[in-house]
């Protein structure tokens, strides 16, 4: 069964937690390091405005930082070259609640 569904949070006696709400209601925790990948939007064009539909999915590391009264969920998608490994320079993302987010297929 594929685990794809919308980016939520949730605080309970442990504190902040981010996890993906599934399609059958159940929750998918997420945790530091856990690959995932976020479904993008494309823009098109209709006789009166246009409209946005599923676009593309891009992969990365989730990180988070759950320690404040305003906790982030972030995508990393990579490290800089030659950056990588030396000043931590990476490209990144701020992840948005409500967002659909999937596992990636192994």
């Amino acid at each position: 069964m594929e685990k794809k569904g919308i980016l939520r949070l949730k605080k309970d006696g442990g504190g902040y937690r981010h996890y993906i709400e599934l399609q059958n209601g159940k929750e998918d925790d997420i945790h530091c390091g856990d690959m995932l990948e976020v479904q993008l939007g494309r823009y098109v064009e209709t006789e009166d405005w246009g409209r946005m539909e599923p676009g593309p999915w891009v992969g990365g590391r989730y990180e988070s930082i759950l320690c404040s009264e305003n906790p982030t969920a972030q995508l990393i998608i990579g490290e800089f070259y030659p950056c990588a490994g030396f000043t931590g320079e990476v490209m990144s993302c701020k992840l948005p609640l409500g967002i659909t987010v999937r596992r990636p297929k192994k």
